[in-house]
């Protein structure tokens, strides 16, 4: 499910609109105020690099989550990122990453499994 989803899911419920027609008023007056909640928390979401930044550097997910939840912003998301990551650690942003190909499977056995190696 991507946002734009979400938007469109819960704009059906606040309006009553298809299979929510037979919704109480008062199950629709709630969906509307975590709407508006809801919209106030995808507009920080939009000017708040460092949330991406997580998702992007967490090994369990990194861009693609952000992909699957906001594929017509990715691009710019990952511009943004890249941009806000030369910004802050621009030392860090210049260094070569370690090769880590086969090392997962290594760290496997010594870490339970949902502790990622970065833990």
């Amino acid at each position: 499910m991507t946002l734009k989803d979400l938007d469109d899911l819960l704009k059906q419920v606040v309006t009553g609109a298809s299979d929510y027609s037979q919704l109480d008023q008062s199950l629709r007056d709630t969906f509307k105020a975590g709407q508006k909640k809801y919209i106030v928390y995808d507009k920080k979401l939009e000017s708040n690099s460092i949330i991406y930044a997580a998702h992007i550097l967490d090994p369990r997910y990194k861009a693609s989550m952000i992909k699957d939840i906001v594929p017509a912003q990715f691009d710019q998301i990952i511009d943004d990122f890249k941009h806000y990551f030369k910004t802050e650690w621009p030392t860090v942003a210049g260094q070569d990453t370690p090769n880590l190909e086969g090392r997962s499977l290594e760290l496997g056995a010594e870490r339970p499994f949902s502790m990622s190696i970065a833990q």
